[in-house]
């Protein structure tokens, strides 16, 4: 029997097998245990000084394949929005050249920051208002990030970029978490961090949506999987 961690992975393998011979077995968050921490308690944001801005979060790798200059472009679309805050967390070797397109456009509404410490790391994803998952096309697929079942843990609403194939845009939609867009929809990006930022009850719709969905996402699932590994 062959186990994989999504419906995609097994819409692959079926080209070269039955469909009795696959297993789907979820993903897993590793903060599923935790309880979302308050805007209003969080030590980052009051450390940070973002009181009353509305976080648009990206955080992970910064590689060829994650297209971070897309986030760059929504953040110029709303540099007027001073309340806004684009938060770029991560490192990779396309870092120092999203450093200088923030630059070079004065977008002092975009922030570019290390990796969090573990520690920090579920206290920093619950800062945001809305988390970004961005997939590069060629491995739409095959591969959902990881980080996606931790920000649902956090009970973030999900701006996703991607292609309309990928498993991202599905489990976004089908657990009703947040939107997808692809990567040219800059004033469709726009358009939904607005709305949300000013619609308080859709905010809400959404991040309850995220919350109760991390729970079909738990370490359980891990425990699945190490099981039908050793048999």
């Amino acid at each position: 029997r062959i186990y994989t961690l999504s419906e995609n992975m097994r819409s692959g393998i079926l080209k070269y097998t039955s469909n009795v011979n696959i297993a789907v077995i979820p993903n897993w968050s590793a903060f599923s245990h935790l309880t979302p921490v308050k805007k209003e308690e969080n030590k980052i944001i009051q450390r940070e000084g973002l009181n009353r801005k509305f976080i648009v979060q990206y955080s992970g790798n910064i590689g060829v394949t994650h297209n971070v200059e897309t986030l760059i472009d929504v953040a110029e679309n709303l540099y007027s929005e001073h309340q806004v805050v684009f938060q770029i967390i991560g490192r990779g070797e396309r870092s120092s050249e999203i450093a200088r397109k923030i630059n070079s456009a004065n977008l002092n509404n975009c922030i570019l920051l290390p990796f969090r410490n573990d520690e920090e790391l579920f206290e920093s994803l619950c800062a945001a208002d809305i988390a970004v998952i961005i997939l590069d096309d060629r491995t739409h697929d095959v591969s959902i990030p990881s980080k996606l079942y931790n920000i649902m843990s956090a009970g973030r609403p999900i701006l996703a970029i991607s292609s309309p194939e990928s498993g991202i845009v599905k489990l976004v939609t089908n657990h009703n978490i947040g939107k997808a867009f692809n990567r040219e929809d800059i004033q469709g990006m726009t358009r939904f961090i607005m709305e949300l930022k000013d619609n308080p009850e859709q905010w809400n719709f959404f991040s309850d949506n995220s919350l109760k969905a991390s729970r079909l996402y738990t370490r359980d699932n891990a425990g699945i999987y190490l099981r039908t590994y050793r048999n």
